[in-house]
């Protein structure tokens, strides 16, 4: 009698869209769930100039690099300089927080079954979608002391989305 090969249990999958706005400082998340339902959203607007943290997200290898041994933040003890762990921790509070926001970051770690988050951005020229696809989404957490999503079970992946070409466009292909 021949083995059956059953056919394995897809991972479900978050899908977390980011727009940039026209003004190049705005942003929206919107996080769907498996069933393309709307799970939760975000919108903010970047501060001018961009703090620190920012730059972190955007550049992490160069700014853990940058701060590590150096950096004495306002809450650590007085002469403890930051190891790369803890300045890896404190980006990824940021992007929970701050970035995602509590109701995304509530709906990413609800679960620890094994899922996958699918981080849409738009395609094209514009350096804030440039800047966001450079962000390490897997060290986000809620909070200090929580568990980043790449330890629960989440496993993110980049979706670049080209923009549509008009037929006017196309035609001259």
């Amino acid at each position: 009698m021949p083995k059956s090969n059953p056919t394995p249990n897809p991972i479900p999958e978050y899908r977390l869209r980011i727009e940039t706005g026209d003004a190049g400082r705005a942003v929206v998340f919107r996080l769907y769930d498996s069933q393309g339902v709307l799970a939760a959203d975000r919108a903010l607007t970047l501060p001018d100039p961009l703090p620190s943290l920012w730059e972190g997200l955007f550049d992490t290898q160069r700014y853990v690099e940058l701060r590590a041994g150096n950096q004495i933040w306002q809450d650590e003890p007085h002469g403890q300089p930051d190891t790369p762990e803890a300045i890896l921790e404190r980006l990824g509070v940021f992007l929970g927080r701050e970035v995602l926001g509590e109701e995304i970051m509530t709906v990413l770690t609800r679960s620890r079954v094994r899922r996958a988050l699918a981080v849409h951005l738009p395609g094209g020229d514009s350096p804030l979608a440039a800047a966001l696809a450079r962000a390490p989404w897997e060290i986000a957490r809620p909070h200090p002391g929580a568990k980043p999503l790449m330890d629960t079970n989440l496993v993110p992946r980049l979706a670049l989305v080209q923009l549509r070409l008009s037929s006017d466009t196309t035609s001259d292909r």
